[in-house]
């Protein structure tokens, strides 16, 4: 019965006071001041905008409609620009005041929305084991209300393959860490109108602890103010979400498993696990948590598709010459103007900072895919590495194998944005050495820009394929709608022939680089050769047949014979090479133009 007395007084109780307070506040005002008697720093107006979700515009303007309000009842507010601006409680009655003041969208915890949020804070947040009979007491409704409730909840869920299910020793999950996870979140967003920040903070009370969300709150919006302040609003409030479920799901024991998948794919996410890291740090000490290499990994690839990357926003950096030099150095090695790549400055000034303060102090970080790295990209490694000795001279410190892991990824992306890099997989059963042997031989006849790498079979039909541009096997694939060679377990003369044709039909020909040879142009070089003339996919048994053909087709002049243009064949010869030559990689069509 005391329940229901409450549940009374919060109904009509509580609601006549919003009616008071409301005629000389709005909502968003009454939210601006709860959100100032917050803090007890001077704050920009920026700040409070980015949590009201308005313009700084409209934050002036509710200073000027609440200081006469507030001074009636012996408070003041401080604005300036200088400063920023600051609530003064000169007479103490602040605490009174916002005690007072209720917002007119108050939740009623007792409502059918809010018992939503509570049943999976106690089932998925909370641990508990319970049952319908518990929540029926605990909300003071039906068996039938609550099944309606948890039908609801599963249209949610089941998007995700996830459910709650009431069996004999109560309401169980069903579905994996990672969907459940995706599920919860999924729910938190499900009404969302695109509410503020503080919105979003109200609801969340409802699922977790008031301690947990202030420190992802502060963590986020502070600590990691510089990486978060330019991610859009929608981002912020997801990645927010998604930090508090995993951090109560791991309080209580959960851990999401590694998800399989490649280097090639794996590679883009880890330019955001020092950020990872550091989060994970503090998020161990502070809330006494422990994280698997998975959790991280799942965290960095969070964060990365929430676009919370390495950035620093600085004009000038001590750090900035030796960053330079770095970028200059490896441009020289691999002939690949890699100063104008704005995202590779801001990464590595970002990250090299950082690194040799670790480096210094003798911290330790460890890269997870280190070996995978290693072996995948074993000459670019060794490039870093030497690239990087200009920080072991300067600064006294001994680089290793894990630091250069992580900046050979910065250079990676850089590079593959470049070169527009082929995923190629390479698939045996028969062992290691005979799966190691294919891809030697593989990386020798292919692009050494193309991302070569070894799968298991079992791997290959869990994992998701749809960066994967061709699959060179030693066995027959089924099910599979990624174009494939078969080779032998030795790689014959016949196998190269055959994975030179798969390449060419699959990845030099694919729709998307035929449309882009259609648009090339060389403006230059067209008064010297008629493109027509260079002609794919056809085949003749010498010079002279194709040249005659040419003539048919009406392709070259009518006055030409065929005698002066044999004549003429070594310039010509120069021109096509010289136009290739300044095509992309994968536009170098040498072994389809007939020279010889």
């Amino acid at each position: 019965m005391p329940s229901l007395l409450l549940r009374c007084y919060h109904i009509f109780g509580k609601r006549n006071r919003v009616n008071l307070w409301g005629e000389k506040m709005n909502s968003r005002q009454i939210k601006f001041l709860k959100l100032l008697k917050e803090q007890s720093e001077y704050k920009p107006a920026s700040f409070f905008a980015k949590w009201l979700s308005v313009s700084t515009k409209t934050i002036y303007s509710d200073i000027n409609a609440l200081y006469s309000f507030l001074q009636e009842n012996g408070l003041d507010l401080d604005s300036s620009p200088r400063n920023g601006i600051k609530l003064l409680d000169a007479k103490n009655n602040l605490n009174k005041l916002i005690d007072e003041i209720s917002d007119e969208n108050k939740r009623d915890e007792y409502s059918p929305v809010n018992r939503r949020f509570s049943i999976i804070r106690k089932i998925l947040l909370e641990n508990k084991n319970t049952t319908l009979e518990n929540l029926s007491n605990d909300f003071l409704v039906s068996k039938t209300s609550l099944y309606q409730d948890l039908g609801l909840i599963n249209e949610v869920f089941e998007r995700q393959n996830t459910k709650l299910k009431v069996t004999n020793i109560g309401i169980v999950s069903i579905g994996t860490e990672i969907d459940l996870q995706k599920s919860i979140k999924d729910y938190v967003f499900e009404d969302d109108k695109d509410d503020s920040l503080l919105d979003l903070k109200s609801k969340l009370e409802l699922l977790f602890d008031r301690q947990y969300i202030d420190y992802v709150f502060h963590l986020l919006l502070e600590d990691y103010n510089e990486l978060t302040n330019d991610v859009s609003i929608y981002y912020l409030k997801s990645i927010i979400v998604i930090l508090l479920i995993q951090i109560v799901r791991l309080k209580y024991g959960y851990h999401v498993k590694t998800e399989e998948t490649f280097l090639f794919n794996n590679i883009r996410y880890m330019e955001t696990y020092v950020v990872a890291n550091s989060i994970v740090e503090m998020l161990q000490q502070n809330l006494n948590l422990y994280f698997k290499n998975a959790d991280i990994e799942y965290l960095c690839r969070q964060l990365f598709a929430h676009r919370i990357t390495n950035s620093l926003k600085t004009g000038q950096n001590e750090y900035a010459d030796l960053v330079n030099e770095i970028i200059e150095v490896m441009s020289k090695i691999e002939k690949i103007d890699l100063r104008q790549d704005k995202h590779l400055y801001k990464s590595l000034i970002y990250h090299v900072p950082a690194m040799i303060l670790r480096l210094k102090k003798g911290i330790k970080i460890k890269n997870p895919l280190l070996e995978n790295i290693k072996e995948q990209y074993t000459e670019l490694f060794t490039i870093v590495w030497y690239a990087l000795s200009l920080i072991e001279s300067r600064y006294n410190v001994i680089l290793n194998d894990e630091e250069v892991s992580l900046i050979l990824v910065h250079f990676q992306i850089a590079l593959v944005n470049i070169s527009k890099a082929n995923n190629i997989l390479v698939v045996c059963p028969y062992g290691i050495s005979s799966s190691q042997l294919i891809l030697s031989k593989v990386r020798k006849l292919l692009p050494a820009k193309d991302n070569i790498e070894l799968s298991r079979i079992e791997k290959l039909y869990l994992a998701d394929l749809s960066h994967v541009d061709l699959i060179i096997t030693s066995v027959d694939l089924d099910n599979i709608n990624v174009p494939y060679v078969r080779v032998s377990p030795v790689v014959t003369n016949e196998d190269y022939i055959n994975i030179m044709d798969a390449y060419k039909k699959h990845i030099l020909f694919k729709e998307e680089v035929l449309r882009e040879l259609k648009n090339f142009s060389a403006p230059y070089l067209s008064q010297f050769i008629n493109p027509t003339l260079i002609q794919i996919k056809k085949n003749y048994k010498n010079k002279k047949e194709c040249l005659e053909n040419l003539i048919q087709e009406n392709m070259l002049m009518k006055n030409l014979e065929i005698q002066s243009l044999i004549g003429r064949e070594q310039e010509l010869r120069v021109w096509i090479v010289e136009l290739l030559c300044h095509m992309p990689i994968h536009q170098q069509l040498l072994h389809l133009v007939y020279l010889y």
